[in-house]
């Protein structure tokens, strides 16, 4: 499993997988969770890819594909050819899931957060995933499965 964004969900959802992988943006937030998936989530590899309020002007929202490539693509450092589940809650959501296709085992699912309240992440979804389940309170979230074989070209 992967994961963009790290903290309680991945203590939740790292104990009912052999391996999972993190992508973290924030340096104190890193060394803060780091230290806590060290003694409770040995399985866990945690990742730092850092973008700093400014960087070409990110100023703590969610952030463009631009402010956050370094972030985006490091899924590509982890030398896993193909993910199971894929929980995107960082930053560049869109952005993310996206970069995620050919890294698609054939059955994976795809879950992101805070979905329905955003609307700017349906696009993305409508291009390329079908909507498998939806929770529309509280913590949203959905799931989704690629619409088209992994590793084409979109």
């Amino acid at each position: 499993m992967l994961e963009w964004g790290s903290g309680h969900s991945t203590l939740w959802f790292s104990q009912f997988v052999n391996k999972y992988y993190a992508i973290e943006h924030d340096r104190s937030w890193h060394q803060t969770i780091s230290e806590k998936l060290s003694a409770e989530a040995p399985n866990v590899e945690l990742t730092l890819a850092a973008v700093d309020k400014g960087h070409m002007g990110w100023n703590g929202e969610e952030g463009s594909r631009e402010q956050f490539q370094e972030y985006i693509n490091a899924v590509d450092r982890f030398g896993v050819k193909k993910f199971d589940r894929v929980l995107v809650d960082g930053r560049a959501r869109a952005d993310c899931a996206e970069h995620i296709l050919p890294y698609l085992a054939p059955d994976a699912v795809v879950f992101i957060h805070d979905f329905v309240v955003r609307p700017h992440y349906h696009s993305v979804a409508q291009k390329h995933y079908k909507e498998i389940a939806r929770v529309s309170d509280g913590q949203t979230l959905v799931v989704l499965k690629p619409s088209s074989p992994q590793g084409e070209i979109f």
